[in-house]
């Protein structure tokens, strides 16, 4: 697993020093506008792991979550989960690249990380989500999130992000 691990983290950095040079490129040049490129969230849902070998997981997750808007429907993003219960599942960590289609809709899909006591696992994540404008700037988004991850397991996730853009 340590190949795996090693292959992990030098995509997660490679995804974050995308990221990072984004805004200074992206943006230049383009006409302004009104519309908030960041988004900040806090997660809550429940999670369900299934396993080959092992009887199913459930438990809940809380998380945070960042998204920078870099085109009209493209954005990049960050977050980690917390996993409640006795799990096998501390946290898990990814980097979401995201596309947002006509309407509120956003699919996003990103690698990660699964982190756990004994061996931290790579995973990719994908997902759907509807974003609900509210008051000002304030975003509900229910989602539906699918990890894959290294060794078999599948764990979904479903919950409710409540957000700022800015």
């Amino acid at each position: 697993m340590k190949i795996a691990t090693t292959k992990m983290r030098a995509i997660c950095f490679a995804w974050v020093v995308f990221a990072a040079m984004l805004p200074n490129t992206t943006w230049a040049g383009e006409s302004k506008d009104s519309t908030p490129h960041n988004h900040l969230a806090l997660f809550l849902g429940l999670s369900a792991e299934t396993k080959r070998d092992t009887p199913n997981e459930n438990t809940y997750a809380i998380g945070i979550e960042y998204e920078l808007l870099f085109r009209k429907h493209w954005g990049i993003g960050a977050a980690v989960e917390f996993l409640g219960h006795d799990t096998i599942r501390d946290a898990v960590v990814f980097v979401p690249v995201s596309f947002h289609p006509k309407g509120n809709w956003r699919v996003f899909a990103g690698p990660g990380a699964e982190l756990t006591s004994r061996e931290d696992k790579f995973l990719i994540r994908i997902g759907i989500g509807y974003e609900v404008p509210l008051s000002g700037h304030w975003r509900l988004a229910p989602k539906v999130m699918g990890d894959f991850i290294d060794g078999g397991a599948i764990t979904w996730t479903g919950g409710l992000a409540i957000g700022y853009a800015f």
